[in-house]
């Protein structure tokens, strides 16, 4: 209790030696997975039970001969030169040093996640005891006083070596001079540049040649987002959808049309409503919401949408009240209004997602449109589900402009879907590619086209 009440305490931003530019050797040729790391990380730092700052991964890896090797793979943070979890945070909670080591102070932290799903190694995840995200933080603490890390201190065989990549002495500079031939890291594709090396390390590993590889022990990954944050995309997209027909009924003079309006007003009122609900109920942190306005990240998509989503719920429930209190004319510049700040909304949501490089099924410029569109038909189709308890039924609706939008979006999507196809065949579209590959080798995906 005493150690995890110390490592508790949010880290210095600056510290760590002059001029030095902390990193990690890994040898594998002397890694014997005996995990005496995974459990002296464990006294040293206390994380909750069942949760690891590093471990030691067990492989069965192939070769071209389908002949078996067993191989022990320590995974830790990689303390990237360019670390994708840093510009995300919408807090800047996360933060590098000036000696590269990446931290976390938990208590800026608001639990969202969104560094956990950025990080392209699985490194983060959230504490169950703080409910702030945490990771391995090269036991900065002992680094300052001039302590070896629990990991490396503890090494049964000695295959753990950090040391200051900047000091031309240092047993790490010397190893990557010595193995210079040698060295790998992990997903070099991402371009993160990543400071724990591997000598040792298979090309399947670094090739991402994952039909090579068989899973033996690895850690279970808990899931970084809450269902609530499925709830928020899906609610939040027919919000911003709906307001496309919100703005053709308020400058529409069209009698048929207006018999839309009211299943149209209770969707929006009551979409654009839960979804902030929703989106604070997925923090693991809600009480800390304000450091979104206090900490602003304006390099962040998720700090941008702490400051659209209140405006565009604000404009929806100012052009219900205009709707109800038949203010036409008023109405009619509100929905022009809403209809800009819901394509910002479209604009925020679908960004947030797409610019994980982590996740390659995300990472992709078609992903905002696809959203859009599928929100669409999820608009459409609450507005029809609401009209049924309306006075007068779907049938008082003007089924012919439904049907028509509906067609519409439908087509324009199967136009998306085929150039998405298309551009992945092509090879410009590494997220039809990671599709094909799960389709290939999880038969639930291929369940799922049927």
């Amino acid at each position: 209790p005493v150690q995890a009440a110390m490592n508790s305490q949010p880290p210095r931003r600056s510290g760590g030696k002059d001029g030095a530019r902390y990193g990690m050797v890994v040898d594998l040729r002397k890694c014997i997975g005996c995990q005496a790391c995974t459990v002296s990380c464990s006294i040293e730092n206390a994380p909750p039970i069942g949760q690891f700052r590093t471990t030691v991964l067990q492989y069965e890896v192939l070769d071209e001969q389908q002949q078996a090797a067993m191989l022990s793979l320590p995974r830790l943070c990689n303390h990237c030169d360019n670390p994708p979890c840093v510009p995300v945070c919408p807090v800047q909670a996360t933060f590098q040093r000036e000696d590269g080591v990446v931290l976390v102070d938990n208590e800026r932290c608001v639990g969202c996640a969104y560094c956990v799903q950025a990080c392209p190694y699985d490194a983060r995840f959230i504490n169950h005891e703080t409910q702030t995200a945490d990771k391995c933080t090269f036991c900065e603490h002992r680094l300052e006083v001039g302590l070896l890390p629990a990991c490396v201190e503890s090494c049964v065989g000695g295959a753990r070596v950090i040391g200051d990549m900047n000091d031309e002495t240092s047993t790490i500079s010397q190893l990557l001079k010595e193995h210079k031939e040698e060295i790998r890291v992990l997903k070099p594709g991402m371009n993160t540049n990543p400071h724990v090396f591997y000598i040792g390390l298979p090309d399947e590993f670094v090739d991402g040649a994952a039909m090579s590889i068989i899973e033996i022990l690895t850690p279970a990954y808990e899931v970084a987002w809450l269902p609530w944050a499925v709830q928020y995309f899906f609610l939040v997209g027919m919000a911003a959808t709906s307001t496309v027909w919100v703005w053709r009924c308020a400058w529409s003079s069209d009698s048929a049309l207006r018999r839309l309006e009211p299943a149209l007003m209770i969707v929006l009122l009551c979409s654009s409503i839960a979804a902030p609900v929703s989106l604070l109920a997925d923090l693991h942190q809600p009480g800390r919401f304000w450091h979104f306005y206090a900490h602003f990240t304006p390099w962040s998509w998720m700090s941008l949408g702490a400051v659209l989503l209140p405006l565009f719920v604000g404009l929806s429930m100012a052009n219900v009240l205009a709707w109800w209190l038949n203010k036409r004319v008023l109405w009619r510049w509100l929905s022009l209004a809403l209809l800009v700040s819901a394509l910002s909304i479209l604009v925020y949501s679908g960004f947030e997602v797409m610019v994980l490089r982590s996740r390659p099924l995300w990472n992709t410029a078609f992903l905002p449109i696809n959203f859009a569109l599928t929100a669409a038909l999820a608009s459409l189709g609450a507005i029809l589900l609401v009209a049924r308890l309306l006075p007068g039924g779907v049938a008082n609706l003007p089924l012919e402009y439904v049907r028509r939008w509906s067609l519409g979006v439908v087509l324009t999507l199967i136009v998306v879907a085929l150039f998405w196809v298309g551009s992945g065949l092509l090879g410009y579209s590494h997220s039809f590619g990671a599709a094909w590959e799960l389709f290939q080798s999880y038969p639930v995906w291929r369940l799922g086209f049927l």
